[in-house]
């Protein structure tokens, strides 16, 4: 009973995704869900209390495997800039095999109307972002980034070009390879900031 439950709890979170990315989060609604997962509204909050738990679900499936990249990372024992490179390519991977998921990462401004959702994109926004500053200022203390930039500002260059990389994916229609042109941005990125001993290894 416990399996089903869970499995129930899934499917809703993943239709849920569904019709945001193909509607919008605004017209995200428990009687779509239902229609679409064959059951009433009332079998809905059998599992959820409220739409918002639903959406709240939503933004904990967008960031399931935030910790899981991070500490692979810490366990492949990757240098700084190899870091850089594979905590973007596992991302890159994730939404190349999963579209539907971007909807939350390019609508972030739609959940800070709501308190609850606010918080938790905050959340989910800034410990990224800690991190990547994290992997820059690691790069930089062993002297293979430019030391003179500041490394949250640099951070946020280098998560605001991959978002708006993710943003030109969607409205191309998917038609070119996320992940390709992904590290492609992203070598660059490293390239462009990297000091000159890095370059010309």
């Amino acid at each position: 009973m416990k399996l089903n439950i869970l499995h129930r709890r899934e499917t809703i979170t993943l239709t849920a995704i569904d019709i945001m990315n193909e509607k919008g989060i605004q017209s995200l609604t428990t009687k779509e869900i239902a229609n679409r997962e064959g059951i009433t509204e009332g079998a809905i909050y059998k599992h959820f209390t409220r739409k918002n738990d639903i959406i709240l679900s939503v933004l904990d499936h967008f960031a399931k495997y935030d910790q899981d990249i991070n500490k692979t990372i810490e366990l492949k024992k990757l240098d700084s800039m190899e870091s850089i490179r594979f905590y973007f390519e596992a991302y890159t991977t994730y939404y190349q095999n999963y579209p539907a998921i971007t909807v939350v990462l390019l609508g972030y401004d739609q959940f800070r109307y709501d308190k609850e959702l606010e918080q938790k994109i905050k959340e989910i926004i800034y410990s990224r972002s800690n991190y990547v500053s994290k992997l820059i200022k690691q790069a930089q203390d062993s002297k293979l980034i430019n030391q003179d930039i500041d490394h949250i500002l640099l951070a946020d260059v280098f998560i605001g070009s991959f978002n708006r990389l993710c943003l030109k994916w969607r409205l191309q229609n998917y038609n070119f390879s996320l992940k390709d042109k992904g590290l492609e941005a992203i070598t660059m990125l490293l390239c462009a900031f990297a000091e000159k001993t890095w370059r010309e290894d």
